[in-house]
Order: C-alpha cells, then sequence, then structure tokens
C-alpha cells in the first residue's frame, strides 16, 4: 500500500509538471560535500553519514565512496548537522549551514575508539573557491534586513556592484510602478542582466528589468553573480540576480514592519511657498510555520504600500480676456524691415495684411488667419505664405467671434492663480497628490513526502495602484510635478512549482 501510494503520488507530479512552463538551471538548492579520512589520511570507504536539517527535522542518508569522498545535493537553505560513523572509529559530528546555489564542504578525520568528536563548519566566504570560477556575492536573510534599502526594492542593491552604472534613461513609472532599475553592468546593456526567483525566470523580455521585486522578508539568500556563470546561465551576459524565498520550519517565526515619512518634517517650496502633503508608508510581515512536523510547511508574507506624494509647479492657463478671442496681451515688439526688433515703431516697418484688409506694422505674437494666404494649386492647401494678421475692430489679435467648442474646452482650464493680473504666462500655481498603493503577497509550501521525495510551490502577486493628477483637473490634466499624469493599473505574478526525485545522493531529477 505505501508503495503505491508513492508511485500515485509521483504520476501526479509528473502530470502537473506536464502543464508547467520548464525552468531551466533551478539553482534554488545548495549541497554538502567533503572527504573521511582516518587519522593517517587515508581514506574511509563505506562510512555512513546522515546529513539532519536541523530547522525542519528532515534527514539524509549517504555513504562515502571508495576514495572516502561523498556529496549529498538539492539541500534547502539552512543549518544541518553531519554525523558519520564507520566501524572503529568515533562518531564525528559537524553542524554547516548551506546556501543556495553554493556548495558547503565538510571534512572529516576520524578518531580512533569511542571519543565523540564535534566540529562547527562556518560559512565565511573562502578567499578561494575552488568548486566553481564565477565572481558572486550572496547575502543571506539577515544580511539583507540589516541593509539600509531605499523603498525596500532589493534590486537598488546592484548599483553597490563594481562596474555597474545606472543607465540613462529609466521606464516610465506608469509601466514600472515597482520601480526596477535600469542598470548596465561591465558595460553589457541592462537588457543582458538576469533575474531568476526560486529557480523560475523573473526577466521581463519586454522591459528587461525583473518581474517582481522580492519583499526582503520573504528573501532566504539573494545572489548576485558578475561573470563567469555556470554554463545553465548562459542567456546572460550582464549581472544575473538570484533570489530564493524562505519557507517554513518545525518552529513558528515571523517579522513585523512600518516606515513611514511625513510632510511635517519637510520646508515649504520655496519657489511656491506651497508646502504638499506627503503621507509615505510602507508595512507588511512574514509568517512561517509547520503545517505537519516535519513534513508540511508554510510561508507567507505581505508588503502593503500607501503614499501620498505632493507636489507643485507653476504653469500658464489662458485668462480671461484671451478665453474671450483678445489675445492682444500676446503682442511684443515690433519687426522692422531690415530684420531688426524695437520696443516702439520701426521708422521702416515691416508690414502685414490683415483679415479686415488693413495694413500694419507686424509684431512679435501676431496671430495668423492659417485658411489665408496663398494657395498650392499643386498640394491643395495653403503653403503658408500672405497670410493675414487676425483683427476685429481695428484691433490685431482679437477674434471676431470666439469658436464655441473653443470657448467650451477652454472653460475645462483654471483661472489664473499666480503672478501680477496682466501676467499671460507662469500665472497658474497648482499644488495636488498622487496617490501610490500597492499590495504584494508570497506564499510557498515545502512538502517532504520522504527522503527521497521533496515537492515546493510559491506564488507572488504584486498589484500596484497610481493616480497622478494633472495641474488642470482630472478632465483636463495638464503637465505634473511627477511626470505622469493619469491612472495606471498594473499586476505582476510569478509562479514557481518544483518537484524533486532523488534517486541516490548523486542523481536527482527535478
Amino acid at each position: 500500500m505505501h508503495h503505491l501510494k508513492t508511485i500515485l503520488v509521483v504520476l501526479v507530479m509528473t502530470v502537473l509538471l506536464c502543464f508547467v512552463r520548464p525552468a531551466f538551471g533551478q539553482a534554488v538548492f545548495g549541497n554538502i560535500t567533503g572527504t573521511v579520512t582516518d587519522p593517517s589520511g587515508a581514506a574511509v570507504a563505506n562510512a555512513e553519514l546522515v546529513i539532519t536539517d536541523l530547522e525542519r527535522g528532515i534527514s539524509y542518508s549517504v555513504k562515502t565512496n571508495s576514495v572516502g569522498n561523498y556529496t549529498q545535493t538539492h539541500l534547502l537553505a539552512g543549518r544541518y548537522q553531519v554525523k558519520i560513523n564507520a566501524g572503529g572509529f568515533s562518531e564525528f559530528s559537524a553542524t554547516a549551514d548551506v546556501q543556495v546555489d553554493a556548495t558547503t564542504r565538510v571534512d572529516a578525520q576520524m578518531a580512533l575508539g569511542r571519543a565523540a568528536s564535534t566540529v562547527t563548519v562556518t560559512t565565511e566566504t573562502p578567499l578561494l573557491k575552488v568548486d566553481r570560477a564565477d565572481v558572486s556575492n550572496t547575502l543571506t536573510a539577515s544580511e539583507v534586513e540589516r541593509l539600509p534599502i531605499l523603498n525596500r526594492n532589493v534590486t537598488t542593491l546592484l548599483l553597490a556592484l563594481p562596474g555597474s552604472q545606472l543607465n540613462g534613461f529609466q521606464h516610465a513609472s506608469s509601466e514600472n510602478p515597482q520601480g526596477g532599475l535600469q542598470v548596465n553592468v561591465n558595460g553589457q546593456y541592462f537588457y543582458s542582466n538576469g533575474f531568476e526567483l526560486d529557480g523560475t525566470e523573473n526577466h521581463s523580455n519586454i522591459l528587461g528589468i525583473a518581474v517582481v521585486n522580492p519583499n526582503p522578508d520573504s528573501l532566504q539568500e539573494f545572489k548576485v553573480t558578475s561573470s563567469n556563470y555556470d554554463a545553465e546561465f548562459g542567456n546572460v551576459s550582464g549581472a544575473l540576480l538570484q533570489g530564493t524565498t524562505k519557507s517554513g520550519t518545525n518552529q513558528l517565526h515571523g517579522s513585523l514592519f512600518e516606515y513611514l515619512r511625513n510632510d511635517i518634517f519637510n520646508a515649504a517650496d520655496p519657489f511656491t511657498q506651497l508646502k504638499p502633503p506627503l503621507r509615505w508608508n510602507q508595512f507588511g510581515g512574514s509568517l512561517g510555520a509547520p503545517i505537519v512536523k516535519d513534513k508540511l510547511f508554510g510561508f507567507f508574507d505581505y508588503q502593503g504600500t500607501r503614499r501620498r506624494t505632493g507636489g507643485a509647479l507653476i504653469t500658464t492657463v489662458p485668462t480671461a480676456a484671451e478665453r474671450g478671442g483678445d489675445l492682444s496681451a500676446l503682442l511684443g515688439d515690433y519687426i522692422c524691415a531690415n530684420g531688426t526688433t524695437s520696443a516702439s515703431p520701426c521708422a521702416n516697418p515691416f508690414n502685414v495684411t490683415t483679415t479686415e484688409n488693413a495694413v500694419v506694422p507686424a509684431r512679435a505674437g501676431m496671430v495668423f488667419d492659417p485658411t489665408s494666404g496663398n494657395f498650392d494649386p499643386v498640394t491643395g492647401v495653403f503653403d503658408g505664405t500672405g497670410r493675414k494678421a487676425i483683427s476685429s475692430g481695428g484691433r490685431v489679435n482679437v477674434l471676431p467671434v470666439p469658436n464655441p467648442s473653443m470657448v467650451t474646452l477652454l472653460g475645462f482650464l483654471p483661472m489664473p492663480n499666480f503672478g501680477g493680473p496682466d501676467d499671460v504666462a507662469n500665472n497658474f500655481a497648482a499644488a495636488f497628490s498622487e496617490k501610490f498603493d500597492t499590495d504584494q503577497y508570497d506564499g510557498r509550501i515545502d512538502y517532504n513526502f520522504s527522503e527521497q521525495h521533496h515537492f515546493f510551490g510559491r506564488y507572488s502577486i504584486a498589484n500596484f495602484t497610481k493616480d497622478s493628477p494633472g495641474a488642470y483637473g482630472e478632465v483636463a490634466g495638464g503637465p505634473t510635478a511627477f511626470h505622469f499624469a493619469g491612472r495606471s493599473l498594473a499586476r505582476n505574478q510569478s509562479l514557481a512549482l518544483v518537484y524533486t526525485y532523488s534517486l541516490n545522493p548523486t542523481l536527482i531529477t527535478d
């Protein structure tokens, strides 16, 4: 009956994986390897090892080969105990930390007799890596937690990498609301960077940035590789960013956080003398727990942002006279026949004809009738020469009858509220607040069927809502202090499903 259950589980997982987009190069596990020798340095063959995950209570059994070497692959990141027993030798015990996409070496020199020996293996990065040639750095969960990360965006850590440079342009906030940075590394354009989350593709082929910026509280490890990547990452030529999410353990653990910024501590804008509102709250937490001890574990985290960012600017709106068709305030210097300009009428002016067929001196700021002038029979349009200056009642730059549609459209624009009564430019000061809300969730389940069978699934979703008003209101829009005016809704998602079957300690299928 037990064998039948195992076969059914394998068949179900195989069918599920058939409907999942394959993710190659799933660097989500770590390894422990080493050599077992006797006091003289000779290899100890067939020594029995039990490698136990101290956080989840899972044990793996392995034996040394004929030259005393052993390897246990596909271990979740965490703290492990390695116990070694061989006939005629005392028991050897060691504790070691395993990192994702890395190999922890635990060598043992067995002692004769029954005296047990205990060793603690540190996780300090060695000066020289002997198992791979990549140039990389791995941050543990505690290191990520202690680092000052602006806006809790872990991709900004890439700027601390030697050879990195912020790209000259950044994607619009409407299509990149999570604020992923475009960073060129080692002379390679940012599209050459790679992003992985739990071994699955996390790279947007359209934008060239991460699909999901992981919540720092969700990360077990964060690894950045800048060169000499493993062959499985052959599509990357810039930097490779690999995130691994936390899993639950046999212990209940969690976190809570809240960050706040407020305009109470800000000074007024020195130009507009306005003090735009600012409310920036970033909050969330995480929870990991056993569902079935030593078997089934769950981890969940949430991160939310409620940001109200105030802004102010000075811009231009039509005056009451301009709305009525009187554009005479736009008239500037007189234009002389020799091409020079003068604040007073020229002795030899350059003259133009008005729509009332009067001849007047040309002035800067004149408005001409686009339907007048010389007609080109070849193109069938007016060629722009010989146009007449608009006038009404002998006054230049005054429309005879304002177009009703124009008057309706101008009614959506606010009246001037800044500067002098005769100012026709920079006569409107606007203060507004941008609304930006995010809700990001991660959920992960780890299930250990047995020593040979392991499954985990992780789903991430991030929703973004951005409302950025224009200076002229919701209908008219207009310029903004936030480089984007309008409403943007975005949703980013990521799914990882991994089933691992260990045929033996060195032969794994997943």
